[in-house]
């Protein structure tokens, strides 16, 4: 059984250092790029500043959804 890895479409070289530009994370997450642009004016998700680019570390944004979900309640009458 040979395993197929998913293919990028938007091969860069940040991909390499595990960076992510804002289209990336906003295309996975089902956002427009501007929602991701406003969470980072509000510092509301981790970036990186590079000059005058904005980019987004992969494992950085791993941890901050981690970090974001919403655990269900315990609840013994079912």
């Amino acid at each position: 059984n040979k395993v197929i890895e998913p293919v990028s479409l938007h091969y860069n070289k940040e991909h390499n250092m595990g960076l992510l530009t804002v289209k990336e994370p906003a295309d996975l997450l089902g956002l427009k790029d501007s929602r991701v642009r406003t969470a980072i004016f509000r510092r509301e998700i981790p970036y990186i500043k590079i000059g005058a680019l904005i980019r987004l570390s992969k494992n950085d944004l791993i941890q901050w959804l981690e970090r974001q979900t919403v655990l269900p309640r315990k609840c013994s009458q079912w």
